[in-house]
């Protein structure tokens, strides 16, 4: 990236941010999740395992109780190298194996995964056969119908990553991984969630992804605007992300 557009992306981000509403992080996905999550893991669960574990957990190291054994599974070991509370790390396909026992998993942890993976039903599957009983899935990740995401599969994925590298600061290494959004609607998503197994405990869906047109301030607003269209909607078809909370169901 040149001097010049580095600095005009960095300034319209600037401006973005400090007109940005305290709604868009309040009802974003991604703070429900953490929410949600916490909530959870102040539950204490003996075995916790986060899919797409990834460079970091995403949660302060306090809830991680002296008896949690944290698990990280992600398809990069590379990714989790610098993981330092993970106490075991899998690498491997999600939709093929969570490469643990059966039923000897209490939490299940998936942050913007669901979206990367090629066969979201059989990760579910295997999700419910790794749960104890009553143990619990959460994940959040973007709806397929979001316009982020319908322009992200209409792309090169090489154009997709070059556009996030050099038009959204903080993306690299964060956002431009494959995405498949398979089953990433909400009714697909919740009827997936049925077929495997589970019975939805929360099903929640936000509207605001600004993050996406920060890098040229005018776009920004007329973007802002159109969220605040959907978010007053409230039509989960129409979402940009969504949380799901669902426990195992009893047999």
């Amino acid at each position: 990236m040149s001097d010049t557009l580095r600095h005009f992306v960095h300034a319209n981000a600037a401006l973005s941010g400090r007109i940005q509403p305290s709604i868009v992080r309040n009802t974003h996905a991604y703070t429900k999740y953490d929410e949600a999550g916490t909530a959870l893991l102040q539950r204490e669960p003996r075995t916790v395992l986060d899919v797409g574990a990834g460079r970091q957990w995403h949660f302060t190291p306090s809830l991680k109780s002296p008896t949690m054994n944290l698990i990280g599974f992600d398809i990069d070991r590379a990714e989790m190298d610098e993981n330092a509370l993970l106490d075991l790390k899998i690498c491997g396909d999600a939709c093929e194996s969570l490469g643990v026992p059966d039923q000897s998993v209490d939490l299940i942890m998936g942050r913007a995964v669901v979206e990367h993976l090629h066969d979201t039903a059989s990760f579910l599957k295997g999700a419910n056969r790794a749960l104890r009983e009553e143990g619990r899935l959460i994940v959040t990740f973007a709806n397929r119908n979001a316009p982020f995401a319908i322009l992200n599969r209409s792309l090169p994925q090489r154009v997709s990553r070059w556009l996030l590298s050099h038009l959204v600061p903080g993306s690299s290494g964060i956002y431009g991984f494959s995405a498949f959004y398979d089953r990433a609607s909400f009714r697909e998503f919740k009827q997936s969630l049925d077929d495997a197994g589970f019975e939805i405990e929360e099903a929640y869906a936000s509207y605001f992804s600004t993050s996406y047109y920060c890098f040229f301030l005018p776009v920004y607003v007329v973007g802002l605007g159109l969220d605040y269209v959907r978010h007053r909607l409230a039509n989960p078809r129409l979402a940009s992300y969504f949380m799901f909370v669902a426990r195992k169901r009893q047999r």
